[in-house]
């Protein structure tokens, strides 16, 4: 199936991340990409995938599983590299990936609520108001849905479609909610 073919199927490639076993197939994978068409794709490991998700930029982190597959004699350790590289690959690790930022994001909202004063045409200032128990169902909803471009983008999406429905917007003045959404 070509570009064209796949239409409003195709994901953005700045909403999509390559998840490659090591830095020289990262790097690799990085420079062939764009020749496919793929120029805005994240490329990178699952370590420093959650280095960076977990804020760690700065620690220095190596992951030794290749250098033990092919230089230690000891089977043991071997072993275990060998598990350690499997459990990466494997799809379990994208539900362990999904509970942690579950979590993450609970967390931020308990005890959280959302006020903006908002000017809406024709009626002046209003305000759109979701207590915590709002919230976490939008988060619910948005986890539920798996989105292509990411939660916080699914998020933001959801918040402002509620907003739109519950201060009653004109649809000629709706907007999209960033710049890379369009106008509705």
């Amino acid at each position: 199936m070509t570009n064209a073919e796949r239409g409003v199927h195709r994901a953005r490639p700045e909403a999509c991340m390559v998840l490659m076993p090591n830095r020289v197939l990262a790097a690799y994978a990085a420079r062939i990409l764009p020749e496919l068409g793929l120029d805005s794709v994240n490329v990178t490991t699952p370590e420093s995938w959650a280095v960076g998700l977990l804020g760690l930029e700065k620690l220095e982190v190596t992951d030794r599983t290749l250098t033990l597959l092919l230089t230690d004699r000891d089977n043991t350790r071997r072993a275990l590299a060998w598990r350690k590289a499997k459990l990466l690959g494997d799809a379990r690790m994208l539900d362990v990936v999904r509970t942690h930022l579950w979590h993450k994001w609970i967390g931020a909202l308990r005890g959280h609520a959302l006020s903006e004063a908002l000017e809406v045409p024709g009626r002046g200032l209003v305000t759109f108001s979701l207590d915590e128990a709002a919230l976490l169902e939008i988060l619910r909803t948005v986890f539920a849905q798996d989105s292509l471009d990411g939660y916080r983008a699914a998020f933001r999406r959801e918040v402002e479609e509620r907003a739109l429905e519950a201060l009653r917007v004109p649809e000629e003045h709706q907007t999209g909610c960033c710049a890379s959404c369009p106008p509705r």
